[in-house]
């Protein structure tokens, strides 16, 4: 039995849409619930920074909305809207809800090309006092869309490593001041009060 299911965000247009991944996303994250996994979900993300134009909602509301249309109770799912990064999906989950609720025992819904760098962030951040299995939501894009894909999540899990692997996993402190360096055009506001 696990404390909460996460789920990243994974795309959301200027209208309130959510992608087909991130459809995909909740869609698992709502099957593990209803199997009484556990009782609780996080919707982490609140919409890319790549977007040029706000969104008229968040990524962790409209996956919200999306698993309470599929059966989820609104009470047993809490929006993490801080995060515009896989790291920081990991940081804010863990500093405001996990740590807070004493939750150590977690499982992370993401896309089976995103699974090797969110497993490697959340684990990272996380640190071995946590127990966090990794589930793959099915997969909705063609050959060629999979392939590019695969290219740049290559390259994103490289440079994790560039600036990751001398952190010691779970210390928040040293992924906190990475975070803020490395994001110079993030609000660091954000940081402050963790």
């Amino acid at each position: 039995m696990f404390d909460v299911i996460i789920v990243p965000g994974r795309g959301i247009d200027v209208n309130g849409t959510l992608t087909i991944d991130s459809i995909a996303r909740v869609e698992k994250a709502v099957e593990l619930y209803k199997d009484n996994i556990n009782e609780k979900i996080i919707m982490s993300g609140p919409y890319s920074v790549h977007l040029i134009n706000k969104p008229i909602n968040t990524e962790a509301n409209a996956m919200k909305n999306l698993a309470i249309s599929l059966g989820c109770k609104a009470k047993d799912i809490i929006e993490e809207n801080k995060s515009s990064y896989t790291i920081e999906n990991a940081f804010f989950t863990k500093k405001l809800i996990c740590e807070v609720k004493k939750w150590y025992r977690i499982v992370i819904v993401a896309s089976s090309d995103h699974i090797p760098r969110v497993k490697y962030l959340f684990q990272k951040v996380y640190g071995d006092k946590y127990n966090l299995e990794f589930i793959h939501s099915r997969r909705v894009i063609d050959d060629n869309s999979y392939k590019d894909q695969l290219k740049h999540e290559h390259e994103s899990l490289r440079l994790s490593h560039k600036w990751l692997d001398s952190i010691k996993d779970g210390d928040d402190r040293a992924v906190k001041l990475l975070i803020t360096s490395k994001r110079p055009n993030d609000p660091i506001a954000r940081y402050n009060y963790l």
